[in-house]
């Protein structure tokens, strides 16, 4: 979209037109096209066009209003002037969804800084990402639980200057213990670190245009009220410190992503992109049942000849009838 004064011009490249000037872009490229070959151009905005002088639905704006993070609407769609050093998350919405949260277990040392707000649950469902880092930034790990709503942060770790076997081995334990799905930051080192995590997690190379959807994501899905995350945390500063510079322009020499929100990030693409561990459901059969077949009856003593007990442990029975299916019986 282009204000017809050209004031601002299409940022999928994230370049914009300032005082006529059209930096060197995509859209760039198309419009010398244009020129060279005489024909017109022609500039809109969404706002012409809204109904009812216009063909475009008032509920599709707001739709996708809430798809994207609040700046880049205000960029994108609102043709604002765009700032780098401005805040890339929704002050507001910030404030609103972190909350204080009570830690069952917290650890805080120079260099590994630990808490850990619920427990594994064997009816959750959660999801693990990790931000490797050693000597300068930190190694961070974050697990969310998502089938409740909203989501909410239940484990945090933040490690430096630690060898890298200790750190793989306690993410790979993390793993486990929570039945999570999973995914790492597998830029530069952590391809390398790819063959030692659990070979269930994901790898995401956070460069080009799938780091920059990678954040999208998870910055719309906070802004939207998805997560409720510990305010007590190192969490809650760096998700404020987070510029538009450090999401859409991540060459520049000062930029550099905050290693939570990264691991945030992570957590959330495995969260969405990976179908959770199946799991057996346990149910108790009622007391007041009649045993009707032979294998309900050879759990309550019976003495049919269809059904034979193998197996008793505790509250569980295994049975083995006649048509060589074995059915387990709380």
């Amino acid at each position: 979209m282009v204000r017809a004064t050209w004031d601002l011009t299409v940022r999928g490249t994230h370049e914009y037109v300032a005082g006529g000037i059209l930096t060197h872009n995509t859209f760039k490229t198309v419009y010398d096209a244009a020129q060279r070959n005489g024909l017109s151009v022609h500039t809109w905005c969404f706002r012409e066009v809204i109904k009812p002088h216009g063909w475009l639905d008032p509920e599709f704006i707001e739709r996708k209003r809430l798809s994207v993070p609040a700046e880049m609407f205000r960029v994108e769609y609102e043709l604002g002037e765009p700032a780098g050093d401005s805040r890339a998350f929704d002050l507001a919405k910030l404030n609103e969804y972190f909350i204080d949260m009570k830690a069952v277990d917290h650890r805080d040392q120079a260099n590994d800084r630990k808490w850990v707000f619920e427990r594994p649950n064997p009816e959750g469902i959660y999801a693990a990402g990790v931000d490797w880092a050693k000597s300068v930034d930190n190694t961070v790990m974050t697990v969310v639980r998502t089938d409740v709503q909203p989501w909410r942060t239940v484990y945090l770790r933040i490690m430096n200057r630690r060898p890298w076997p200790y750190m793989i081995e306690q993410f790979n334990q993390l793993v486990t213990e929570y039945q999570a799905v999973s995914a790492h930051d597998a830029t530069g080192l952590g391809n390398v670190v790819h063959d030692l995590v659990d070979e269930r997690t994901m790898k995401v190379v956070m460069m080009g245009t799938d780091r920059v959807k990678l954040l999208t994501d998870y910055i719309s899905a906070v802004e939207q009220g998805r997560y409720h995350l510990p305010r007590n945390t190192p969490l809650f500063d760096a998700h404020k410190g987070v510029t538009v510079d450090e999401v859409f322009a991540p060459g520049k020499w000062n930029s550099h992503l905050a290693d939570e929100v990264a691991a945030c990030a992570i957590a959330h693409r495995a969260a969405t992109r990976m179908a959770p561990p199946a799991s057996g459901m346990v149910i108790k059969r009622d007391p007041k049942d009649p045993p009707l077949l032979g294998w309900q009856k050879a759990v309550n003593g019976g003495s049919q000849p269809e059904a034979t007990i193998i197996a008793r442990e505790g509250d569980v029975v295994e049975i083995d009838e006649r048509s060589d299916v074995s059915v387990f019986w709380l």
